[in-house]
């Protein structure tokens, strides 16, 4: 019944410690993830098999998922062991487009799921980074200088949703060259009302925006259905034409902003030159602000203010060092706002936090209006500080692992952590006490999941055995036993690492919790720290390669003295670029320069 839901998807089927997968989604697994493919009897025929330890998942599903297949993860509802079948659901869809992994995600830039809704006027528009929160709306009028390719060349989502039944030649254009992957949904999702209200409950919704609401609707009912949540914290921007340098595909892909012609890559792009960013988040608004850059004037100029003073003396580079300890809180919030975070995920936060009352005493020194701001958006949250240094310095990569707190976190997790230690403590002796006790060289303390801890004696000594040993397990050469003390010490052992690792999960989904309730604050402190890391980024790039600050005018005039093309220059050996002077403005607008590659049309 699962599987017939979710038939496009390959079924990971929870199965104790292991996903187990079967029929054709075990022959496509096998055949992608190189496993081995096994069987079991199923009717008149063998049921293909294949699985997957749980504790390595991620890996296995970010390489299906790299090449375009979705994932349904089945799990099970509640502890085995009842009478009947275990309850099982599936508790997430995994697509190209709904990836937090991140085994499945590139730092520097974002995983966008885009829906387009096709109408007579145009196009509506909305895109989410499921991995950081953000969700925008916009419309593509029929006729416009910018099209729906263009706006695809320009976010390069990794999956489309599209209307089943529509017309999509735009779509199928961009597929063919990033790849991205489309999925039909049911046309009632566009449905305008259900739409306005579930992204402006406030009723604020843009009046002049009906496609892009629609689109919009349509991709948050898509993430209510593959992240099995009603997240509400998304923060819509509604995304005009005004302020913003609108570029075409063909203008974007020869002017090789973030991707060269050559490599198709960052490699020999403008990106490439201008990137010295420290933090994942400021890769990616660096990239943001070259894909879309500004034409407001006072934005500009705020932000050369700001490059300005950093480059002066060593200001960028204190503050790139200070950044450098903070990891990637959009991401971190957004995972733990969703229920994934891990606990490594949330020491990383600790360290993040930590870096920040630095961050905020060097930036204080600055003058910059913009610089200014972005320090005061910067929240070093010490309470949740506080209560994230219970955390080990070592805290695991999975929740189940255990170990996730330091010593005095939780007197309870002391006094179970200690009772564990001690039942462990006598076991390590007990071989040898009985080696020395029954004269049996040979004896050996061993442990399974199916018969716990027990003394293994071979055929040829058990007229060794003494009395008080109980019979476990008859095997072809040996004997296994438990004894009276055996069984008791075990039952402490057992008894508390089970409690351990059910007080452990329990505090830290609390703590997750807490983290979870300051995304707000986690988020605008990532992006400013990403600003930051930007400006910084920006005046490395203009120390190191001899930049200088423009002066804008309002009256047309393009007046540029010795000027360097940025990434041609690099190419070439120190001292071989030779800089040219341009002069246009309204009386002479076009200029024509012809000659063969390399010859200093640049």
């Amino acid at each position: 019944e699962i599987k017939k839901e979710y038939g496009e998807a390959i079924l990971f089927f929870r199965l104790g410690d292991f996903y187990e997968m079967f029929f054709e989604d075990a022959l496509t697994a096998s055949k992608e993830l190189d496993l081995t493919l096994t069987g079991r009897a199923g009717g008149d025929d063998r049921v293909p098999m294949c699985g997957v330890p749980c504790v390595a998942a991620d890996t296995y599903i970010a390489r299906l998922v790299a090449r375009g297949y979705r994932v349904a993860i089945c799990e099970q509802l509640e502890p085995p062991g009842k009478r009947g079948l275990v309850r099982r659901a599936v508790v997430r869809l995994v697509t190209p487009g709904t990836v937090l992994e991140e085994a499945s995600l590139s730092p520097a830039r974002n995983n966008f799921l885009m829906a387009l809704f096709p109408a007579a006027s145009g196009w509506g528009m909305a895109y989410a980074d499921v991995s950081t929160g953000e969700l925008g709306i916009g419309e593509i009028p029929a006729g416009a200088a910018v099209t729906v390719e263009d706006e695809l060349a320009r976010l390069r989502p990794a999956e489309v949703l599209l209307p089943e039944g529509a017309q999509g030649d735009p779509v199928a254009a961009v597929v063919q060259e990033f790849g991205a992957l489309v999925t039909r949904v049911a046309p009632g999702t566009f449905e305008y009302a259900p739409a306005k209200k579930a992204l402006f409950p406030a009723g604020d919704a843009p009046a002049e925006m009906p496609l892009g609401i629609r689109a919009g609707g349509a991709l948050r009912r898509y993430l209510q259905n593959t992240l099995k949540t009603d997240w509400c914290q998304w923060q819509v921007t509604v995304r005009g034409s005004e302020g913003v340098l609108l570029l075409d595909h063909a203008t974007r892909r020869n002017l090789e902003i973030t991707a060269s012609l050559r490599t198709q890559d960052k490699e020999g792009s403008l990106l490439e030159v201008l990137d010295h960013t420290v933090t994942a988040m400021g890769g990616r608004m660096l990239r943001s602000w070259l894909s879309e850059p500004s034409t407001v004037v006072t934005v500009i100029e705020e932000r050369l203010d700001a490059v300005a003073e950093l480059a002066a003396g060593s200001a960028y580079r204190n503050l790139a060092e200070a950044l450098k300890p903070v990891r990637d809180l959009e991401r971190l919030a957004t995972r733990a706002a969703l229920g994934q975070a891990t606990p490594r995920d949330l020491l990383g936060l600790r360290e993040s936090l930590a870096a920040l009352p630095r961050l905020r005493e060097l930036a204080a020194d600055f003058s910059s209006p913009l610089v200014e701001r972005l320090v005061d958006e910067i929240d070093p949250l010490p309470a949740l500080a506080a209560k994230l240094a219970g955390l080990a310095d070592d805290a695991p990569a999975s929740v189940s692992a255990g170990g996730i707190f330091r010593p005095g976190y939780h007197p309870e997790i002391d006094r179970l952590r200690a009772a564990a230690r001690e039942g462990r403590s006598w076991l390590t002796g007990l071989e040898a006490r009985e080696r020395e006790r029954t004269g049996i060289r040979s004896l050996k303390v061993a442990y399974n999941r199916v018969f716990g801890y027990y003394l293994e004696v071979t055929k040829a000594n058990l007229a060794m055995v003494p009395g008080d040993y109980e019979r476990r397990q008859t095997l072809a050469g040996a004997e296994r036993f438990v004894t009276p003390q055996l069984k008791e010490y075990e039952a402490m052992i057992l008894g508390a690492e089970e409690n351990l690792g059910r007080l452990e999960q329990e505090l830290f989904g609390a703590l997750r919790s807490e983290v979870a309730a300051a995304n707000g604050p986690l988020v605008r402190t990532g992006r400013a720290l990403a600003a930051l890391d930007v400006l910084a980024s920006l005046a490395a790039a203009a120390v190191r390669y001899n930049y200088c600050r423009p002066s804008l005018n309002r009256d047309g005039r393009l007046h540029i003295v010795a000027g360097r093309h940025p990434v041609v220059e690099r190419v070439l050996p120190p001292g071989q670029f030779v800089p040219n002077d341009t002069s246009l403005d309204r009386e002479s607008r076009f200029m024509l320069l012809t000659g063969p590659n390399m010859a200093g049309k640049s």
